[in-house]
């Protein structure tokens, strides 16, 4: 059994100015906290936490009205959850929790 005093807990990671310029270039470029966190070994929090702190807007995690709809109509028309996903950029998950909640 493994106690606390067995490994040295870690603290966070130290990003420098260079990789937090790039989260920032890679996030206004479009692309997901996710996608941003995944291709610097980081977590999604991190990413947004350096976003916020250097005073770039989030966009919304959840989908908009639009989206919504948008999923709505892609199932009735007998798309895959995966389809939809792909379509909304959305996660499979999410497709599915919108159309399972009816919002």
């Amino acid at each position: 059994m493994r106690t606390l005093g067995d490994a040295p807990r870690k603290g966070p990671k130290r990003l420098s100015a260079e990789i937090n310029a790039q989260i920032v270039a890679d996030y206004q470029s479009g692309m997901k906290a996710t996608d941003v966190a995944r291709k610097h070994g980081i977590n999604e929090w991190t990413v947004r936490h350096r976003l916020r702190r250097s005073g770039v807007p989030l966009r919304p995690i959840s989908m908009n009205d639009e989206e919504v709809a948008l999923t709505f109509t892609l199932r009735a028309e007998g798309l895959s959850y995966e389809r939809i996903a792909q379509r909304v950029g959305f996660s499979e998950g999410t497709v599915r929790n919108v159309l399972k909640r009816g919002r």
